[in-house]
């Protein structure tokens, strides 16, 4: 982790991790005392989250439940939503899920396969004033998102879509 005041010189803050062959990551603040960042390790192995205080000194790491590669967090309030290429009956997809404590509960599978990832989530600014998410999502994928084919020539086509995800869990009391 690094920290500049001007963008131009950089100093180190901490090391998160040299473990897990940790990559491709998304971070965020959640809130004056604490940041997390979930990262990509190894090839096909769960992504992991990894915790720190605001001193980012120390960094709790914890194994997900789900292997998610190029991974992109949105927020819908208090909720906390990763989508990424996952993995389904052996084969890469674009998956979207829900963080919920220490787990991730998979959502919605998006129409890819082949080579496909690298999403981008965003809010519906209209939802903020509903009771339940959406988000506009777009990602890449080497197979036709309409009619499932390969894409000619080992291309890939991009998509754009809109998303809306149920209400959350109920919690026991």
């Amino acid at each position: 982790l690094l920290r500049s005041t001007d963008g131009v010189q950089w100093d180190l803050v901490s090391t998160i991790t040299k473990e897990h062959m940790a990559g491709e990551a998304d971070l965020w603040k959640r809130d004056e005392e604490s940041f997390a960042v979930i990262s990509r390790t190894g090839s096909n192995k769960a992504a992991r989250l990894f915790s720190s205080d605001a001193s980012f000194r120390q960094w709790e790491d914890v194994a997900l439940n789900a292997m998610v590669h190029s991974p992109v967090l949105a927020f819908w309030y208090e909720r906390i939503f990763v989508a990424g290429r996952g993995e389904e009956a052996g084969k890469h997809v674009t998956k979207v899920w829900e963080l919920e404590g220490r787990t991730l509960k998979e959502l919605v599978t998006l129409p890819s396969g082949g080579d496909n990832a690298y999403p981008g989530l965003l809010v519906v600014p209209e939802s903020l004033d509903e009771e339940n998410p959406r988000f506009y999502v777009s990602w890449y994928s080497q197979t036709d998102a309409t009619s499932g084919e390969k894409e000619p020539n080992g291309g890939a086509g991009v998509y754009v879509g809109e998303i809306a995800l149920g209400a959350a869990p109920e919690t026991a009391e």
